[in-house]
């Protein structure tokens, strides 16, 4: 017997919550068979009619109006001169190896505030360097047992998490002596992708992502790393972001087969997912490419900020900006919702919040570590590209205004801003083993 179709399932499910039993029975007999109970992640089939109406209703104002009127340049500013004028070579700071990771924070050593790079390497090295000085400050083997995967420090103290490829998050405490190892957590049963680090009332807490489907949040109490909240996603997480909205942590997710943005929120130590923005307004579809690469320009969701995406368009990256959904009525709603502690597809999906969808120029395949960064004034973004150029895009114009040259020759990995004594700085590093600082 032939296998049940989507369809079918969908309309027997109609039937039965409505209560039309005499027209299901005919439904069943024209079937040959009997529909039975079937629980299936869609949404119901008047919800996903709905939604294609919404859709349609779009697409005639994107007949009124082409994608390129939709760019509102009232919305971005200029690219601001004078940008990065001069660079310099890391690598001889950090040794022969290939870099995994690279971060930037203020960090306390030995009293005062630093602004401190920190490069993890396929070598199981951690290196501090002082991005004012442009010196070693330390250098350490074998934080993780396993490869390190990210770095990250608690901002403003001595204390920092490094996660290796393994999973295993490990807390740290830096001082004259060397490090201190205070605790550790298997964040993910799997390999780690990313995670942030924030602060609310006095507490501390770290959101992750892997490669086990899940996202989590875990807290810092007493020097012990506590589960706090998981979401089971429908498929691998690409990229993560993190605001606020008043006291609320925004989370923000990509992941494969999706073109959209789930946003989450931590309630009375619940992650929720409150809704999804679409980034493919052109395609009545979830997917057709896959966001690698997430940025904010402001982590204040207050300041409406706008929302910057990498794609994983070959051969070359595409950027699609967004605005910011209105939280207030969302957040305001959750009280009153019930929510799963799993995705769904049943979850609202917004429409219409792309400002901008840009073509990059910057090359890339699917072996591509996406990478993007807003500069600090907000006037653009820079984009790390597998020709070794860092390209500058002004969304104002749609333009590649800046391309800074002859740091790297090959696949830049890893691309992070920073500000060291009030001026914007960017430092790359390369499969081709060079870190640049760029200033």
């Amino acid at each position: 017997m032939d296998q049940l179709s989507t369809t079918d399932i969908l309309v027997a499910d109609y039937l039965k919550r409505k209560g039309f039993s005499s027209t299901l029975q005919s439904f069943e007999t024209a079937l040959g068979r009997t529909v039975s109970a079937t629980s299936i992640k869609y949404e119901p089939l008047e919800e996903i009619i709905e939604d294609r109406i919404k859709y349609f209703d779009f697409q005639k104002d994107l007949a009124e109006k082409s994608i390129n009127n939709l760019r509102i340049t009232s919305e971005f500013e200029k690219w601001s001169y004078p940008d990065l004028t001069s660079s310099r070579d890391l690598s001889k700071l950090v040794g022969s190896a290939l870099v995994i990771h690279i971060s930037i924070s203020e960090f306390l050593i030995a009293g005062s505030m630093r602004t401190v790079l920190f490069v993890t390497s396929n070598d199981r090295k951690l290196t501090l360097v002082d991005l004012s000085t442009y010196n070693v400050i330390s250098s350490f083997s074998d934080v993780n047992k396993s490869v390190g995967k990210c770095c990250y420090a608690i901002p403003s103290t001595d204390k920092f998490f490094s996660c290796g490829m393994d999973g295993i998050l490990r807390l740290f405490q830096y001082s004259d002596a060397g490090l201190r190892e205070i605790t550790s957590k298997q964040l993910h049963k799997r390999v780690i992708t990313d995670f942030r680090i924030f602060q609310r009332d006095g507490r501390l807490f770290l959101v992750s992502i892997g490669w086990d489907n899940f996202l989590r949040i875990h807290e810092l109490m007493n020097d012990q790393i506590i589960s706090i909240s998981e979401f089971k996603l429908l498929s691998n997480a690409t990229s993560l972001a993190l605001g606020f909205h008043g006291q609320h942590p925004i989370i923000l997710v990509t992941r494969l087969d999706s073109s959209q943005i789930s946003y989450f929120t931590l309630y009375s130590n619940l992650l929720l997912e409150i809704v999804r923005v679409s980034l493919n307004d052109a395609e009545f579809s979830t997917h057709g490419f896959t966001p690698m690469a997430l940025c904010l320009s402001s982590s204040d969701f207050k300041e409406n900020p706008k929302i910057a995406v990498g794609t994983s368009h070959t051969p070359y990256m595409r950027v699609i900006v967004t605005k910011a959904p209105k939280l207030e009525e969302l957040l305001g709603a959750i009280a009153t919702q019930t929510f799963s502690s799993e995705q769904s597809l049943t979850l609202p999906t917004l429409r219409g919040h792309i400002l901008g969808n840009y073509h990059t120029t910057s090359p890339q395949d699917k072996f591509s570590s996406a990478s993007i960064q807003w500069r600090l004034d907000n006037s653009g973004v820079w984009i790390a590209g597998d020709d070794g150029i860092i390209r500058g895009l002004e969304f104002q114009s749609g333009e590649i205004i800046r391309e800074l040259k002859g740091g790297h020759d090959k696949r830049i990995k890893c691309l992070m801003k920073g500000e060291v004594e009030g001026k914007e700085t960017l430092v790359s590093a390369g499969i081709d083993k060079i870190i640049v600082c760029w200033s």
